[in-house]
C-alpha cells in the first residue's frame, strides 16, 4: 500500500482546485455567450394612503424599513433589473404613488405604458380593503386590458382583520394575482415582485401574438383588395380590347361596303 506525501497531496488538490475554477469560469462564459432576452416594464403602486407602497418599494429596492411614515406626494420612481432565468432579463421601472383622495386625479396620468400594477391593502384596516373596488374603477378606465394586476394585503405582522379566504375569493373573481406580505419583516416583497413579472411576460407576449395577427390579418385583406384591384383592372384592359376590336371590325366593314360601291 502506497501513501501520498505533504507534497503529493498538496499537488493533487492544487489540480483539482484548478479543474473546479477552469469549469467555474467554462460556465460562466456559457452563461455569457447565451443571448438574454430583455423585458422592459413599467409597474405602478397604488392602493389607499398609509397601507405601506412606499414601504414595499423600499424594502424591495434597498431592503430598508422605516416606521416614520410619510405621505407621497404626486409620486416616487425606482429601477431594478434582475436575472429572471437563464434566458430572461427583467428591468422595472416603478412608479411609488400617492394614495391621498386629492392626489388621485394626478395618479391617473400615471396609468400610460403601464405594464403592471401591484394594487395594496393593509390586512389590519379593513377599509382600505373596501376601498379596492374603487380602485380597480379608476384601473380599468385608464390602462390597456394586457395590464397584469396583483392584489396585495401589506402588513401581516400585525393583527388581520382581513382574512386571506376574502383575499382569494376577491382575486378570483377579477382573475387577479395575489400575495401578502410584510414590507417590515420583509417577507414574500420578492416573490410578489416574481409573480408579477412573470405575469407581465405571459400578458405581454399574448399582446405580441395578437398584434402579429392583426398584422398578417391586414396584409391578406391588403393582399385580396390588390387582386381584387387587379382583376377588375384586368377586366377592364379585357373589355377596352374587345371594344378595339369591335371598332376594328366595324372600320373594315365599311371600308369593304366603300370599295364596293
Amino acid at each position: 500500500m502506497s501513501f501520498l506525501n505533504e507534497n503529493d497531496l498538496s499537488e493533487s488538490q492544487n489540480k483539482v482546485s484548478s479543474i473546479l475554477d477552469d469549469s467555474k469560469f467554462s460556465s460562466k462564459q456559457n452563461e455569457a455567450s447565451i443571448e438574454k432576452k430583455i423585458y422592459n416594464f413599467k409597474v405602478v403602486l397604488l392602493g389607499d394612503a398609509s397601507v405601506g407602497k412606499t414601504s414595499i418599494l423600499n424594502r424591495y429596492i434597498k431592503k430598508q424599513f422605516s416606521d416614520d411614515y410619510k405621505c407621497t406626494i404626486s409620486s416616487c420612481i425606482e429601477n431594478k433589473s434582475f436575472t429572471y432565468d437563464l434566458y430572461t432579463v427583467i428591468k422595472l421601472n416603478i412608479w411609488d404613488t400617492s394614495g391621498e383622495e386629492k392626489f388621485k386625479s394626478i395618479t391617473k396620468l400615471y396609468f400610460k405604458n403601464t405594464h403592471g400594477i401591484v394594487l395594496n391593502y393593509d390586512i389590519h384596516n379593513r377599509k382600505t380593503f373596501e376601498s379596492l373596488n374603487d380602485w380597480i374603477k379608476i384601473i380599468k378606465e385608464n390602462s390597456n386590458q394586457f395590464v397584469s394586476i396583483i392584489i396585495v394585503g401589506n402588513k401581516i405582522d400585525l393583527e388581520r382583520n382581513v382574512s386571506k379566504e376574502e383575499l382569494n375569493n376577491f382575486c378570483e373573481n377579477y382573475n387577479f394575482l395575489s400575495e401578502e406580505v410584510s414590507a417590515k419583516n420583509g417577507i414574500n416583497i420578492d416573490l410578489l415582485f416574481q409573480k408579477l413579472s412573470k405575469k407581465m411576460i405571459e400578458n405581454y407576449e399574448n399582446f405580441e401574438k395578437e398584434d402579429n395577427n392583426k398584422s398578417e390579418n391586414n396584409n391578406i385583406d391588403n393582399n385580396e383588395m390588390n387582386n381584387e384591384d387587379s382583376k377588375i383592372k384586368l377586366s377592364n384592359s379585357m373589355n377596352d380590347d374587345n371594344k378595339n376590336f369591335q371598332n376594328d371590325n366595324i372600320e373594315k366593314k365599311k371600308d369593304k361596303e366603300i370599295q364596293c360601291c
